[in-house]
């Protein structure tokens, strides 16, 4: 799932709800490339963190892949990148889950 703009209190709802709609169809295995994402809210976060939670519990899998600057800043000060498998590239990410 490709994501653009940004993940705020005004999207937040649509992201979670495209990311829900699209987890059965799936199989629990995403790849969520945040290339064009400018900027994700605390909001954003807890939706990332819910859909890392039952994506587990459905034994999948979900990596994220296309973090610009900032946003591996604030995954990495809010402890995400110890949480999610991240990557630099849709192709790398592809890989993380094949493997």
């Amino acid at each position: 799932m490709a994501v653009a703009g940004r993940v705020d209190p005004t999207t937040v709802a649509e992201f979670e709800a495209g990311l829900q709609a699209l987890l059965p169809d799936v199989g629990y295995k995403v790849v969520l490339d945040l290339t064009n994402v400018a900027f994700v809210s605390s909001l954003g976060l807890r939706v990332l963190m819910t859909t890392l939670v039952l994506v587990r519990a459905k034994q999948g899998a979900l990596v994220i892949c296309g973090l610009n600057d900032d946003l591996t800043t604030l995954f990495r000060m809010s402890g995400f990148l110890g949480l999610f498998d991240v990557t630099a590239t849709e192709a790398d990410a592809l890989a993380t889950l094949a493997g």
